[in-house]
């Protein structure tokens, strides 16, 4: 009975010192958690990458604020269902489709391709990968190429308009500059190579509206770079007026200026996790995981690591040394025994005690290193006239069920221990004993 308490009393205390040492960085993983929630909860969507109020670095802001100054009006959809509401409300209005890491339902995206087909809305679609504007185009003959190359300081290389660009607004811009990638297309604009046949191009006009694959060329931090605020404005402002931006259909000077001078509608649609919801298919739940997830996910398992390697690394082999003290080992005994009383281990803590009386006795009494049980008893009996049956059960067979009988057990060792040591002189009759007193102090405040 005594085995299961001493289990459950050292895995309490295990665990109790491993919540003091870890406690620390347990708050902190906490707090970094309510922090993280926090964010998440309280954050608008116009904090995303390439949102029109979004006034960080990576946002078009700035674009924004010049587009309304010019007179067009810009009306944001959150969902596929919000831009067909606004596209029924302002039907003269182009649309802009931005897609950062989702692509709108299939059934929208092909009517708004055929809407452009029918030259009914001027439509851009602008994505930073291109295999996310293959998937709402769907043409055949266009497909994704290579990133615009960058320096080794990560400033990407000017494009200029090209030779096969038919767009007046990009060949007044002049040039563009902005990390992104390109397609290859018979015909565009701003290339990183062209011959004869066509090239790979930042800009492409098809049947289904234009496509741009260079969005960080329109954000607060690249806008005013090379010409990108010319064909930020000049892309935007025509889609806003309607003019249908194709190859075949290239706005002439007067439209340009006919969009400047007008107020025009501009709906700004960019597909969200929330698109999932109204497709009729199973979702993924990481699908709906903010982006900052993943790079903080990676940097907490990189922290992990290196603090489980720091943690666990060696400090060198064990450095022998000897103590400036020497304990006695009845002290050692005793203290053992005290340990195993307060974890409720009273049969293991008499054995310590009758161990260690069955030592210093034999040690007494000059019967050698090891003597048997059976013989110390027979000589403690000789010398303090006490019967040896008496004097053989105290040191073999008495076992102390509860801590009062261990505590009697304790000192009737004890005084068995006095009296051998009065007849061999070692000691007076009427000398205390300290640790007789020690022990009657601990059962009175038991």
């Amino acid at each position: 009975m005594s085995a299961p308490a001493t289990t459950v009393a050292s895995t309490g205390a295990a665990a109790r010192a491993a919540l003091g040492r870890w406690q620390f960085w347990i708050a902190l993983l906490v707090l970094g958690a309510i922090v993280a929630v926090a964010m998440q909860l309280t954050s608008d969507r116009e904090s995303r990458p390439y949102g029109l109020q979004n006034t960080d670095l990576n946002g078009y802001a700035a674009l924004a604020q010049v587009l309304q100054h010019e007179g067009v009006t810009l009306h944001q959809a959150r969902t596929a269902a919000e831009a067909q509401r606004l596209m029924q409300e302002h039907p003269e209005a182009g649309v802009v489709v931005l897609s950062d890491d989702f692509t709108p339902p299939e059934a929208f995206s092909a009517a708004l391709r055929q809407r452009a087909a029918q030259e009914q809305t001027a439509v851009v679609w602008i994505a930073e990968n291109t295999y996310l504007l293959e998937e709402m185009l769907a043409l055949e003959g266009i497909w994704s190429a290579l990133p615009i190359p960058s320096a080794a300081t990560g400033i990407a290389e000017t494009l200029s308009p090209g030779l096969h660009c038919q767009l007046e607004f990009a060949r007044s811009a002049g040039s563009l500059q902005a990390q992104g990638e390109t397609l290859s297309a018979p015909e565009g604009c701003f290339p990183i190579w062209e011959g004869e046949a066509g090239g790979e191009y930042a800009l492409v006009p098809t049947d289904h509206g234009i496509a741009f694959a260079a969005p960080e060329a329109f954000t607060n931090r690249h806008i005013t770079a090379e010409g990108n605020a010319a064909v930020g404005l000049g892309l935007f402002r025509a889609a806003a007026a309607g003019t249908v931006l194709s190859e075949s259909t290239a706005p002439q000077d007067g439209d340009f200026a006919s969009a400047q001078n007008s107020s025009s509608q501009l709906i700004w649609y960019t597909p969200g996790a929330a698109e999932l919801l109204d497709v009729q298919q199973w979702s993924s739940p990481w699908d709906f995981l903010p982006r900052w997830f993943w790079p903080l996910a990676g940097w907490l398992l990189l922290g992990t690591v290196v603090g489980a390697v720091a943690y666990g690394r060696r400090y060198g082999p064990v450095v022998t040394e000897p103590l400036p003290v020497e304990v006695p080992a009845s002290e050692a005994a005793e203290g053992r025994a005290r340990m195993y009383s307060h974890s409720g281990a009273v049969t293991a803590a008499a054995a310590v005690l009758r161990n260690a009386a069955l030592l210093k006795l034999a040690r007494l009494l000059r019967l050698g290193r090891h003597p048997a049980a059976q013989i110390v008893a027979e000589s403690a009996a000789r010398h303090t006239g006490r019967p040896e049956v008496e004097v053989t059960a105290l040191l073999q067979q008495q076992r102390p069920a509860n801590h009062r009988e261990l505590v009697s057990y304790a000192q009737a060792l004890q005084t068995l221990d006095r009296e051998v040591r009065v007849q061999l002189g070692l000691c007076r009759a009427d000398e205390p004993s300290d640790a007789s007193t020690t022990i009657k102090e601990n059962d009175e405040q038991r």
